[in-house]
């Protein structure tokens, strides 16, 4: 779980409920939607009551809240996953100083890195996977205090005890984890808003992250969705001949979500480029309601990954 020390430490003073739930939530707040999901762990885990509501932060507290009645769930543990837009990714090396100290070393060495004041900045780090003879590095979280209070803000309100937040990157790795597939590389690519997102995960590590903004796909048979369709390809294969650098004898398994896997002329792009067979990330078997349309599985990707954590 990531920014649980920093965030509870700012934010302590809103949350000193105690949880009266057997479930917890699992949400993701963005500024364009709120998706949110219960959650149980025992005996197994069932992620329930899947919903997405659309519209901006006054629609998602009146509908968090709402949820919140419905379902029983107030004082109950809450977990948010910060969305791919509402936060970066750094890597950098490791600071060659005490334990203690890498907090606001890692403060001081990404302020320049970032187009807001490192004032307004919440920063988290994780370890990045060891390369032989290379100094250690570690990833970066950054996001915005205001983004967060806002976050507990909403969560207070509808009764919630706020118990960690997350980022989408660590979320969709504990998903592809549970694929179980050891040794190889997996290669993801999702969609979220304007952003095209890899993710290139191998035994648990995030080994590249990148997202990349890029303008409407057009329709299926117009030149522009083919230039779409090339340009994707183009950053794929960048990304991957950087992992590969590392060592080009990992086999790769490439995977889609859901929504990019319905487009077709997308899968034989790829699949051409880098002669291998493309795969979907079904989210289903996760998911207590097997009605939910496909337009909106897409959505509770990042919260199922929160809920793999419990």
């Amino acid at each position: 779980m990531l920014i649980k020390k920093e965030l509870l430490s700012l934010l302590g003073k809103f949350f000193k409920l105690n949880s009266l739930s057997k479930e917890s939530v699992c949400m993701q707040i963005s500024k364009r939607g709120l998706s949110i999901a219960s959650a149980k762990v025992k005996p197994v885990l069932q992620i329930l009551n899947c919903q997405y509501f659309k519209g901006d932060l006054k629609v998602q507290q009146n509908s968090l809240s709402a949820f919140v009645v419905h379902n029983q769930l107030r004082h109950a543990d809450c977990y948010v996953v910060l969305s791919l837009e509402d936060y970066r990714l750094v890597l950098i090396e490791k600071p060659k100083v005490a334990d203690n100290e890498i907090g606001e070393s890692v403060r001081w060495l990404i302020k320049d890195l970032i187009d807001f004041p490192i004032e307004e900045a919440v920063v988290d780090f994780f370890p990045a996977p060891m390369q032989v003879g290379q100094s250690a590095k570690i990833y970066v979280v950054v996001t915005h205090l205001q983004w967060l209070n806002t976050i507990a803000s909403m969560v207070k309100a509808a009764g919630l005890n706020l118990k960690a937040v997350n980022i989408a990157a660590l979320a969709i790795r504990n998903v592809l984890n549970s694929l179980h597939i050891m040794g190889n590389s997996v290669v993801f690519l999702t969609q979220e808003g304007e952003y095209y997102y890899i993710l290139v995960v191998k035994d648990q590590l995030i080994y590249l992250e990148r997202k990349l903004e890029f303008s409407s796909q057009g329709e299926l048979n117009t030149q522009i969705f083919e230039d779409f369709c090339n340009r994707l390809v183009a950053e794929l294969q960048r990304s991957i001949e950087f992992y590969q650098t590392r060592d080009k004898s990992i086999p790769i398994k490439f995977f889609l979500d859901q929504l990019l896997g319905q487009n077709q002329k997308l899968i034989q792009f790829i699949e051409t480029a880098f002669n291998l067979r493309v795969e979907i990330l079904d989210t289903s078997n996760w998911l207590n309601n097997k009605e939910i349309p496909l337009s909106d599985k897409i959505n509770y990707l990042s919260i199922i990954g929160e809920a793999l954590e419990l």
